[in-house]
């Protein structure tokens, strides 16, 4: 038997002498009873893929640890041992480098986990669950101006971001797609959705983002620069972060869709948005915005825990 439970290569029945190919206990051909030796014991701790144990934003879940792993400089080995994985996975995830979500585990049983992943020379953090779901409740900005500090306006107010204010920036695409109803015989649809993009700044004295959507803001200043509004909103970000945590990884995800929530905006461009949407009921507007702001809420809770020592 293998440190994984699987049978030892070359393994045979002692009833009919095949190959033994699944770990079980009797023989896949004869039905025969295998020796102790044979048979496989459950693992002592089931670590689980990265999307094993996921933690749906807003699941009740939330009670839970969250458990992520550094694996810049991690030796693909121990990764591999430490998580199932095959070493071509293992490289592969250490290649990309950066943080990765384990998944949601109570709280005993995530310090054992840390623990084993430790002892494995593989850096693992247990995160608060309550605490990751807080922070993936953002303000919404909705008005902008820069002028070396970026101020604010949203529903809730306004707020002034200056430089060195940033814990961490984290930054991704939002992919937006249609998912049609089968009312009808099959038509094809010929308006398709613009993709998005956020910014969210994390500040160090507030436990909730600031979400920045290029294409809902209003900037609240005459200029004539032909740059986008997300390359505009992007050098203003840069210059706030400066050599500051920026984290890029959500793109290595692939995109869980989820019906789109109705958003608080206000403002001229959001009015504008919903009246040129197609509000139609045989449609029904999916996105990744959800895991978006999750993603980002674990990656900054990561980054105050690194903070904090």
């Amino acid at each position: 038997m293998d440190e994984r439970g699987r049978p030892a290569a070359g393994a045979r029945c002692p009833g009919c002498g095949r190959p033994i190919a699944l770990a079980r206990a009797s023989c896949i051909y004869c039905g025969r009873a295998l020796p102790g030796e044979l048979v496989p014991s459950p693992p002592a701790e089931p670590l689980g893929r990265q999307d094993a144990d996921p933690v749906p934003p807003g699941d009740a879940s939330g009670s839970k640890a969250i458990l992520v792993v550094q694996l810049q400089g991690a030796s693909a080995s121990a990764l591999a041992t430490a998580l199932d994985r095959t070493t071509l996975e293992a490289q592969q995830l250490v290649r990309r480098g950066g943080w990765s979500l384990l998944g949601a585990r109570p709280a005993e049983l995530a310090d054992r986990v840390r623990d084993r992943l430790a002892d494995a020379g593989v850096r693992c953090l247990v995160l608060d669950g309550a605490a990751v779901r807080r922070a993936a409740v953002p303000w919404l900005a909705v008005g902008a101006r820069f002028d070396g500090r970026l101020h604010l306006r949203g529903a809730g107010g306004a707020r002034c971001v200056a430089p060195g204010d940033l814990l961490l920036v984290v930054a991704g695409a939002i992919r937006r797609e249609y998912q049609a109803r089968e009312t009808r015989a099959r038509s094809f649809r010929s308006a398709t959705l613009e993709q998005g993009y956020r910014f969210h700044l994390h500040r160090g004295d507030d436990p909730g983002p600031i979400e920045l959507d290029p294409a809902g803001l209003e900037f609240d200043e005459d200029s004539r620069a032909a740059a986008s509004s997300l390359l505009r909103v992007g050098r203003w970000v840069s210059a706030l972060s400066g050599a500051g945590a920026t984290d890029q990884g959500f793109r290595f995800l692939p995109p869980a869709l989820a019906p789109a929530t109705p958003s608080p905006e206000a403002g001229v461009l959001a009015a504008a948005a919903r009246l040129s949407s197609e509000a139609s009921e045989e449609a029904v507007v999916l996105d990744n915005l959800a895991q978006f702001r999750f993603y980002s809420a674990w990656r900054a809770c990561a980054e105050r825990a690194l903070a904090d020592g």
